[in-house]
């Protein structure tokens, strides 16, 4: 009985299309003059009493307009929120904008011309209600009329709240739109919650689903929920068989992401309240935040958010038995750094020294801030030579261990020679190491002409020139590399970071390789390898004396 009613109502609109077609049979095709009108739910009788069903089954009205109809519901939340820390979020938001949050159903998840967005779900405060705007598409020749009351429903001040709608959710809609030979809504800015979950509540988060997100985030917990997998086969199914009570629970799974995006906002909000009427925040949260005002260079902000974060932690951590957790020295040590940026290094020094002094996993880390600060703000170099050995030190219980702290064993060579070269310096007397930075000779005055610099600038005639490429070509044929004296470079990861000479010295330090038990294992069967290789031909014909 279904197959027959589609194929009835495919060939009345086939018919009707025939019958509305202006011009002769054979000038109807080729004549660009007279287009074909695109068929509506207007134009069958079938598709009007399947739209008609579907408001009714949805508790919905029914919007008419000239190029087809859509089904709109309304539904209202009782959700109060604050949003007057809105403003201050490290976020693209203009809270003086009407806040929109979309999100859309659709046939698949391409952005492509085979992806058809059939339901849209608008949300908006009113006072201490969110109210929820869902708009269907009952057959998909209305969506002409869709996208007329999904432009009318945007406002073009309007500031677009999604999730992941701005990879997914928005292209898909500016190509229906384009598809149509339309411009799509205009607004004021977008604001996609993605990336905020992954960069503020990533620690407590096993991924970055919706569903997720709004467990963890905002305790909502969904009961008999339709799988966001199974609303493409929803759709295809009520489109096969006229059933609205199938979309029921798609209607209603919009409808929740639609809540929980307005629930996440009001999270983030709350978090940046600092009045003693908020509730406690959790700590992971305030570090994120401090993160992202770091990003835009609003290092007070950002200092704010962790001395706030520190109060937090610490009151969990007297809660919770068997010491510090790590997030608690992460936090110290982000907050050591914030200081410095905000020019307080004496404060910022104070702070390494209590988190290298606690031990920890950042000791070591706080060890080589506190030999920076001590060289070059100080000028103490017997007090950073001890804080670069109790950081070397450190370094080696981990590596011991099987934990090796790289960033600090790759700065402890350098640094350390360098700081040794400074102590015999001092030791002789040297009064340029007493001085500040702007006062040593040779700092803000103009640089004296070498010598050499100038024999190499005095190229000579043709010939020389001729003379010289031809010896540096013998050198590179030689297979001696031409380098420049007193560097030497050193393999970070993929990258080749040259080393620069010590200031002191002149000289390069000598740098060892930091490696595994794995790399250095397949380190020695290399160079047995190489070894053997470069060996001449005669020895390997020659036996063994074993």
């Amino acid at each position: 009985m279904n197959e027959a009613r589609i194929r009835e109502r495919r060939l009345a609109r086939f018919r009707l299309h025939q019958q509305t077609r202006p011009g002769p049979p054979g000038q109807r095709d080729a004549d660009p003059a007279h287009p074909r009108p695109f068929p509506s739910s207007l134009d069958s009788p079938v598709a009007r009493e399947r739209a008609r069903q579907l408001a009714g089954s949805l508790r919905g009205r029914l919007l008419t307009t000239p190029t087809g109809v859509v089904v709109e519901t309304e539904t209202r939340v009782r959700l109060p929120a604050d949003l007057a820390a809105l403003g201050r979020l490290p976020y693209p938001i203009d809270p003086g904008r009407p806040l929109v949050f979309l999100d859309t159903e659709t046939t698949g998840l391409g952005t492509a011309a085979g992806t058809l967005p059939f339901l849209v779900g608008l949300g908006s405060w009113e006072g201490d209600e969110f109210r929820v705007r869902q708009l269907f598409l009952p057959d998909q020749s209305d969506e002409p009329a869709f996208l007329d009351v999904l432009a009318a429903a945007i406002p073009p001040d309007a500031w677009l709240v999604t999730y992941n709608g701005r990879a997914f959710d928005w292209p898909l809609v500016v190509t229906r739109y384009r598809l149509r030979h339309r411009a799509p809504p205009t607004h004021a800015g977008h604001l996609d919650l993605l990336p905020v979950a992954r960069q503020v509540w990533r620690h407590r988060l096993q991924d970055a689903r919706l569903s997720t997100v709004e467990v963890g985030v905002a305790g909502v917990v969904r009961r008999h929920d339709l799988p966001g997998a199974l609303v493409p086969a929803r759709y295809f199914a009520y489109l096969r068989s006229g059933r609205p009570s199938l979309l029921l629970d798609v209607a209603r799974h919009n409808l929740q992401d639609v809540v929980s995006l307005a629930r996440l906002l009001e999270v983030l909000c709350r978090a940046l309240r600092d009045d003693a009427r908020s509730p406690l925040v959790d700590p992971g949260d305030l570090l994120g935040l401090a993160h992202a005002f770091a990003r835009q260079h609003r290092h007070h902000e950002a200092l704010q958010c962790l001395d706030r974060a520190v109060a937090s932690a610490n009151a969990a951590a007297a809660a919770v038995a068997g010491g510090r957790p790590v997030l608690v020295e992460r936090i110290a040590a982000d907050r050591a750094r914030a200081l410095a940026r905000t020019g307080r290094h004496h404060e910022a020094l104070e702070a390494w020294l209590r988190l290298a002094e606690r031990g920890g996993p950042f000791a070591a880390f706080a060890w080589l801030q506190v030999a920076k600060y001590r060289e070059h703000m100080m000028r103490d170099v017997i007090g950073a030579l001890h804080a670069t050995e109790r950081a070397g030190a450190l370094a080696e219980r981990a590596r011991a261990f099987g934990r090796p702290l790289r960033s600090v064993e790759r700065d402890l060579p350098r640094r350390l020679h360098r700081l040794r070269c400074a102590d015999v310096m001092r030791a002789r007397g040297a009064p340029e190491l007493a001085q500040p930075v702007a006062e040593r000779h040779g700092i803000g005055q103009p640089r004296q002409a070498d010598p050499l610099d100038a024999e190499a600038r005095d190229d000579g005639s043709d010939e020389q020139r001729a003379l010289r490429r031809k010896r540096r070509r013998a050198e590179g044929a030689a297979g001696e590399p031409r380098r420049d004296p007193g560097r030497q470079e050193r393999v970070t990861g993929t990258r080749r970071v040259p080393d620069r000479p010590c200031r002191y010295c002149r000289q390069s330090p000598a740098l060892e390789p930091i490696q595994g038990p794995g790399q250095m294992e397949r380190a020695a069967f290399a160079q047995r390898d190489h070894d053997l290789l470069m060996r001449p031909r005669k020895q390997l014909d020659q036996p063994s004396a074993t």
